[in-house]
Order: C-alpha cells, then structure tokens, then sequence
C-alpha cells in the first residue's frame, strides 16, 4: 500500500509492508507466531516494494 500525505505543507510518501503468518498447532506460543509474522515482513521487504 501506498500513499501521498500532507503534513505542515509539506508532502511526502509513504508505503507500508505487511507480515503475516498462520498460528498452527506446533507453534510454542505468541512468541513463535510474532517471529513468524516477523520473517514473513522481512520478506516480503527483501522482495521489493509494492508486491
């Protein structure tokens, strides 16, 4: 996602990147889930933007 904002007339870009991941039943806890989530954003970072 991407999008133009006005701040103080002044303005700029901005673009978010995303991560998800699906708790399964082997996962230890939150922890694992939020690492997963984690990976999964760095990723999605890694592969360029607006994918």
């Amino acid at each position: 996602m991407s999008a133009q904002v006005f701040a103080d007339k002044v303005q700029f870009g901005l673009t978010e990147s995303i991560g998800m991941a699906e708790a399964t039943v082997s996962m230890s806890g939150i922890d694992a889930l939020m690492r997963a989530a984690d990976h999964a954003l760095y990723q999605t970072k890694a592969e360029g933007r607006n994918r």
